[in-house]
């Protein structure tokens, strides 16, 4: 939390995972939403026993919900991408391994979880409306949200993301998952404080501030025709 006029959650937000060529933006930004959800409940340092796995959502969603996912695209392995609710509807469903037991490989693979590794369960998951005031549930958890990803969001480093250069590069924009933790004005714009799925490297450690809206039409800002969607924690009971 900050003193002037914003808040964030940071402090619970774990370390950045990099996606990879897959696209798994949701599956990632999904498990890192968990992540974070636990440790606010948990505190501590951050600690692999308690996180997520990713990987079992990669491995294991598309056969558990195969409707409620996407085609599979060309060149990755026939992994079937989906949105964060079919995450939280297969956690809530199956619950998931931990991060320990299960890492995170970038890839699909046939590899199984073991079967005495703990799991985390939800007890149920709440989607957004494009048109609810998403920071009423920001202040008091982090969120699984969308926005149009243009490419000149790939070289971005510090301050506050400004979204697309010009209409050429708004063109280049496509919907990517990441994990709003917190919200601020800063020169008296209005942004996103956010997690991607990329490279440590992207941002501070893989976390940037990102404008809420942008000039252009499709400016790398949240997508108001999206859906941001979070967890329900049971506050005991969590592993199994």
């Amino acid at each position: 939390m900050e003193n002037n006029g914003f808040t964030h959650h940071r402090d619970v937000i774990p370390p950045p995972i990099n996606q990879g060529v897959i696209g798994s933006c949701s599956a990632v930004a999904t498990g890192q939403c968990l992540s974070a959800t636990v440790q606010m409940k948990f505190g501590g340092p951050h600690d692999p026993a308690r996180r997520p796995s990713v990987q079992e959502l990669i491995d294991k969603t598309q056969e558990a919900l195969p409707n409620d996912c996407y085609r599979a695209v060309p060149g990755e392995g026939g992994f079937r991408g989906f949105p964060s609710e079919t995450a939280f509807k297969y956690i809530k469903q199956y619950g998931v391994a931990v991060e320990a037991n299960h890492p995170y490989c970038g890839q699909r693979t046939l590899t199984p979880t073991p079967p005495d590794s703990p799991r985390i369960r939800i007890l149920d998951y709440t989607v957004i409306s494009p048109d609810f005031n998403i920071k009423l549930i920001i202040c008091k958890q982090p969120i699984v949200g969308v926005l149009t990803a243009c490419e000149s969001l790939g070289p971005h480093r510090e301050g506050v993301y400004q979204g697309a250069k010009d209409d050429d590069d708004a063109k280049t924009a496509g919907g990517h998952a990441v994990v709003i933790f917190g919200y601020g004005t800063e020169n008296g714009q209005d942004y996103y404080w956010i997690q991607n799925t990329w490279r440590p490297e992207w941002g501070d450690n893989g976390i940037a501030k990102n404008l809420e809206r942008g000039a252009h039409e499709e400016n790398c800002k949240m997508k108001s025709s999206n859906r941001s969607s979070f967890p329900f924690l049971w506050l005991k009971d969590l592993f199994w």
